[in-house]
């Protein structure tokens, strides 16, 4: 059973591939950078049991649902569980202390996926409890930004929802300017939604390829996406 609003994780091995009787293949999949992750990062206070089905090659049913089709191989993997986090506290106060006060290293980093789980719980409303909420957390997270390690730091601006839709987060994008570390200067281009922000240009004319490289994909994307007709607007016809 597919949960609502998640997809199956479509992975790409980019080569034909046949396999005979008894063969077998392996391969790595970070499927929690998908959409499974993604509700499971929200729900980071609740224990989480599942097992993975892999399908290779698959059909597309009259619902758009992906269907294991007739010549289709498929494997299921062992339950694998993940505990329940620790509360953040039970109001405001001790949420800001347990990200102030948190042991460095595995702690904090826990820590940071509960506070990721009350951000997007509270994404998108407007009383006046959650915008104190997701201020007192983004504001802990900035302050506490500056002591953290090179790791704490990318994993920071990794689990942290972008300011397009979260504009508190926005305090916790400034704690990272001036960090000339390349894994921050990279997920802070991750970040921006202004193809004409300076830090492309700066990227793109410093001295480390991979790095210009990925600013000006980024920015072409960003110059993409402004390009297209917004939602609920039609695109201009010429017609008078």
């Amino acid at each position: 059973r597919v949960a609502e609003l998640v997809e199956p994780e479509v992975v790409s091995l980019n080569r034909r591939l046949r396999l005979m009787p008894r063969e077998t293949m392996e391969v790595v999949v970070w499927a929690d950078q998908g959409q499974t992750g993604a509700v499971m990062d929200i729900d980071a206070g609740l224990p989480v049991t599942l097992r993975w089905r892999s399908i290779l090659g698959f059909d597309v049913d009259q619902h758009g649902q992906y269907v294991k089709g007739g010549t289709s191989l498929d494997h299921e993997s062992d339950l694998a569980s993940r505990g329940r986090l620790e509360s953040l506290g039970d109001n405001i106060e001790d949420a800001s202390l347990a990200i102030e006060l948190a042991e460095p290293g595995e702690p904090l980093l826990e820590k940071l996926l509960l506070a990721r789980s009350v951000l997007l719980h509270t994404i998108g409303t407007t009383n006046q409890d959650d915008f104190d909420t997701r201020q007192s957390i983004c504001e802990a997270i900035a302050t506490r930004y500056e002591t953290m390690t090179p790791i704490e730091r990318a994993f920071t601006l990794v689990m942290m929802p972008p300011v397009q839709s979260l504009p508190e987060a926005q305090i916790v994008d400034d704690a990272a300017l001036g960090d000339s570390d390349l894994i921050i200067t990279a997920l802070r281009l991750r970040r921006l939604a202004d193809p004409s922000d300076e830090l492309f240009a700066e990227v793109i004319n410093a001295n480390d390829e991979q790095l210009s490289k990925l600013a000006r994909l980024l920015r072409i994307r960003l110059e993409r996406i402004q390009s297209l007709p917004q939602q609920g607007q039609q695109a201009d016809t010429g017609d008078d």
